[in-house]
């Protein structure tokens, strides 16, 4: 019996899991063994961001525990809210900024991926891309500043941060051209052109080197920033898997660590590569628009600016302490209509006393390695797999569900290899395990497909 064909969602599934370095650096949000700090954005069914919800509004799953909002805080982001709300609060500049850098408003870059091949689709949705962005930049608050910059052959600057809008469209709209690009001269106030090296954004090869360039020169800016990605995908196509370089990790690493999201518009068709831009907002905390460009332009310019205006800061409690690893995270809200972007999974890492809550997803100081455990021999799993190597990845299961009865990903890996080995009784067991902890899973409705078939074999 054949293996099933991947769905679009377990690709971009596959593709959040499958990097190497995601061993050291699980995403997902952090926490201790009793209280867990999450971000999440919620927004209306027209994109329109929801910033008066209350503690009790939320629900919240971790595993199969249901757990207690103790608090939700709404970060406005310093775009125009879509109503008032006293709750809004702005980060005020750190007290140890310089003059120059020490200026108000937030620090958007726009980050243009054009394509080097003229590929006659990808172009059509960069074009529509900028009467979108002149749009946004309309709902921007007027101390904003934003940098415009691309990659095509190699990584270029288009415009440093500024608050002229007029300078900013242009940008925009040159960002569709493949010429060589000087460095501009850094400008007053917080600049990304005084930590980018030219030498080296000439020889970036590759979106994923030019992001991690990015997230270097915004680690030695201050201020609340963020990055808005356009562009049809990143990573390379390993067929079944969309895997990422490790250039792609350590940018991820640093925005995470730097709480910097990434909010991606799909400027292409919505391709297997589509499956980068949603790992990387996923990753950062950020949010993608959810449908290409080229279809539905308003739909897409709301959920941008919806995403833009905000989040809210959880603090949720759970009476049943979970081991450490990667769990489940389900949150939804009581409010009609409502929708929330929020991270799939919560990483645990047992927490010291001296420090109760903990930032799990920082990167470990100097070589320390992390202990192996259930999240780490999953990712080698998927990586066994994804080299056609099913009898190590097998055995690697085995120890994550040992380790860990209700990893349910594990048990659904296991069942599907099961199930093309033709192993049936196998397989039925470990896919309705699966079932029995993840009812509502990501891959719920293809393993009662995969059950139906073996039941009808049987």
């Amino acid at each position: 019996m054949s293996r099933p064909k991947f769905s679009v969602l377990r690709v971009v599934m596959c593709a959040l899991l499958a990097s190497p370095s995601l061993a050291q650096e699980p995403y997902g949000e952090s926490i201790d063994v009793v209280r867990y700090v999450v971000n999440v954005r919620v927004t209306d069914i027209g994109g329109k961001a929801i910033t008066d919800l209350a503690p009790e509004d939320f629900r919240v799953k971790l595993g199969l525990t249901t757990a207690v909002v103790e608090s939700a805080t709404w970060n406005g982001s310093g775009a125009r809210a879509p109503a008032p709300d006293t709750s809004v609060n702005r980060e005020s500049p750190a007290e140890e900024m310089t003059p120059t850098e020490a200026e108000p408003g937030r620090l958007i870059v726009l980050f243009v991926l054009t394509d080097f091949g003229r590929d006659p689709k990808r172009m059509a949705g960069q074009i529509a891309f900028s009467p979108m962005a002149a749009q946004i930049l309309d709902e921007l608050a007027p101390d904003d500043r934003v940098a415009v910059l691309q990659h095509d052959s190699h990584f270029k600057m288009r415009l440093d941060f500024t608050t002229d809008r007029a300078a900013i469209r242009k940008a925009i709209r040159e960002s569709i051209r493949i010429e060589l690009k000087p460095l501009p001269p850094p400008l007053p106030g917080p600049s990304l052109a005084r930590h980018l090296d030219h030498a080296a954004m000439r020889k970036s090869a590759s979106a994923e080197t030019s992001l991690l360039m990015i997230a270097q020169a915004l680690e030695q800016i201050d201020g609340q920033k963020l990055i808005l990605m356009a562009g049809w995908g990143l990573g390379e196509r390993l067929s079944p898997w969309v895997v990422f370089s490790e250039d792609w990790n350590r940018a991820i690493g640093l925005l995470r660590r730097d709480k910097i999201p990434i909010i991606s518009v799909n400027t292409g068709v919505g391709g297997e590569l589509t499956a980068g831009l949603v790992a990387s907002s996923l990753q950062t905390g950020g949010a993608y628009a959810g449908t290409t460009l080229q279809l539905f332009p308003q739909q897409v310019t709301l959920r941008v600016i919806g995403a833009l205006a905000g989040s809210y800061e959880l603090v949720i409690r759970s009476d049943k302490a979970l081991g450490p690893g990667n769990h489940a995270l389900h949150v939804r809200t009581a409010r009609r209509g409502a929708r929330v972007i929020a991270p799939l999974t919560v990483y645990v890492r047992q927490a010291s006393a001296e420090d109760p809550i903990w930032q799990a997803a920082q990167p470990p100081p100097g070589d320390e390695t992390p202990k192996a455990d259930a999240w780490t021999i999953y990712s080698s799993a998927l990586r066994h797999l994804r080299n056609e190597e099913p009898d190590d990845a097998a055995k690697l299961l085995d120890e994550v569900i040992a380790m860990d009865g209700n990893y349910a990903l594990a048990w659904y890996e296991r069942g599907m290899l099961a199930a093309g080995r033709s192993d049936n009784e196998a397989a039925r067991r470990d896919l309705g395990k699966y079932l029995e902890l993840e009812p509502r899973g990501t891959y719920a409705y293809d393993v009662r497909e995969m059950l139906r078939k073996l039941d009808a074999l049987h």
